[in-house]
């Protein structure tokens, strides 16, 4: 069968075989391939080849069934389940890698990830020094080959690179091994599961700690990225209505202290906004999106997917930013609104061009559309306190985050789009908009005011959500 027709016959859901062996404290081993196969998608079945006494300190004691167990266990699984991956962990001895060759040989599954699984991350042999030989054969047969660093050695024969040593690393070659796996069983070209796969792996490595499991190299967090995207999916609606504003007092704050304004408020209604996003604030401030944009480590696929909704975004604020110019009474502010509109679309969009070239055509996404769509219906639709309400964040936050983002060189990938937001120039704009916002406040009704205080808040959680959607694809 060819892998064409092989992925012809598939569900949508890659059934996926892990053969390794256990690991009774959970972060490594067939307990990691499992959690790892359905964090990228898959079903997962588990075949045990050894039973291992370990933990986060170290492998204690291996306990090998007989190899005709093994067989059967193969043997049980393929003659009842379609195999679209399978992924090999620790064979440990010469007879079990050839009783797993023999397997594969016969059933010619369409993916096969080898993780040749010789060296623990404490140090600890899992392979017989007698099987190296056999396992060197055995990756012929891989459509990947997964091995850690000292493993690398092992089978090149020759000294690893020095190893950059990190604290929750147990597990990290099953993980990988396995959810590469089920993405490449799953369809995706070799470039994509890995893509995937590396920026899943890094979130889970990055947020083992928080688990406080075991006292040596902790596991690594599987979940965090479904936890995290499920609690972005929650339909619950951001803000309850508000109710009449006599005056800012009666706009309630968040829960937590908002941060100090880099950019001050205007008056006491834009002091009572900022007040009541303070939480939204902090979040954007501590997102996983911007520490990585901020420190250079962001993906640059991640970064080009937000610059490409970004463009989209802009096209549709401008539309936003003129059509308060048409409808402000105050020919000065009508002057501001249609100059900012035409800055989104010559000055801002010139530095989009310049980094993404022929890509700028994207399509705006579902979080960029329910953003515009937004916009677009407070700034046409409703009275126009609420609508400069609706626009502020954008000038607010932007400018608020590049000035506190620090210095940084030159050589930093993303430095000419940070250096944007904390111009001198920007942060004067931004500072001027929120006193048309006070002075639009000062104006209004106390049913306006609530209205326009509710279009703040909530275009203030679209960009949070703005920012966050690149870590989504």
């Amino acid at each position: 069968m060819t892998t064409s027709d092989a992925l012809a016959e598939r569900g949508t859901i890659p059934r996926v075989l892990s053969i390794a062996g256990t690991d009774p404290s959970g972060g490594a081993g067939t307990a990691a391939d499992t959690k790892s196969i359905v964090a990228a998608g898959g079903y997962a079945m588990v075949v045990v080849t050894s039973l291992v006494a370990q933990n986060t300190e170290g492998v204690r004691a291996i306990h090998t069934p007989p190899t005709d167990f093994l067989v059967q266990q193969l043997a049980a699984v393929s003659d009842d389940v379609r195999i679209d991956a399978v992924k090999t962990g620790m064979l440990g001895t010469a007879e079990i890698v050839d009783a797993v060759a023999t397997f594969l040989d016969e059933h010619r599954p369409p993916v096969v990830v080898v993780d040749p699984v010789m060296v623990a991350t404490s140090g600890d042999r899992l392979l017989a020094p007698d099987a190296e030989a056999a396992m060197r054969e055995f990756c012929r047969r891989a459509t990947v080959i997964t091995p850690n660093i000292p493993e690398l050695g092992v089978l090149c024969q020759s000294e690893p690179a020095t190893r950059v040593k990190t604290t929750n690393t147990h597990g990290t070659g099953c993980s990988l091994s396995s959810a590469l796996a089920t993405r490449l069983g799953a369809g995706d070209t070799p470039g994509d599961a890995l893509a995937w796969v590396t920026d899943w792996l890094h979130e889970a490595i990055q947020y083992g700690s928080a688990l406080n499991v075991g006292k040596g190299h902790g596991p690594v967090d599987h979940s965090h990225r479904a936890r995290r995207l499920a609690k972005d999916a929650s339909a619950v609606a951001w803000f309850a209505p508000i109710d009449p504003l006599e005056s800012p007092q009666g706009l309630v704050g968040s829960a937590e202290p908002s941060p100090d304004a880099v950019v001050g408020p205007a008056g006491p209604w834009t002091t009572a906004l900022w007040q009541a996003s303070g939480d939204i604030a902090r979040r954007i401030e501590d997102s996983d999106f911007v520490a990585a944009l901020v420190d250079g480590t962001l993906s640059k696929p991640a970064f080009e997917f937000y610059l490409g909704q970004d463009a989209q975004y802009l096209t549709y604020y401008s539309r936003a930013l003129a059509s308060l110019a048409a409808r402000a009474v105050d020919p000065e502010e009508s002057v501001w609104w249609a100059q900012s509109s035409q800055a989104c679309l010559v000055e801002e969009a010139e530095l989009h061009r310049s980094w993404l070239g022929d890509h700028i055509d994207v399509v705006a996404g579902p979080v960029t559309l329910a953003y515009t769509d937004f916009l677009l219906a407070r700034a046409l639709g409703d009275d126009y306190v609420v609508g400069t309400a609706a626009v502020l964040p954008c000038f607010w936050l932007y400018a608020h985050l590049g000035a506190k983002v620090p210095h940084v060189p030159d050589d930093h990938p993303y430095a000419s789009w940070l250096q944007i937001y904390g111009d001198p120039e920007f942060v004067e704009g931004a500072s001027h908009t929120i006193g048309l916002v006070e002075k639009a406040f000062q104006n209004a009704s106390a049913v306006t005011r609530a209205r326009a205080a509710h279009a703040y808040l909530t275009a203030c959680r679209h960009e949070l959500e703005f920012f966050d959607q690149a870590l989504r694809v």
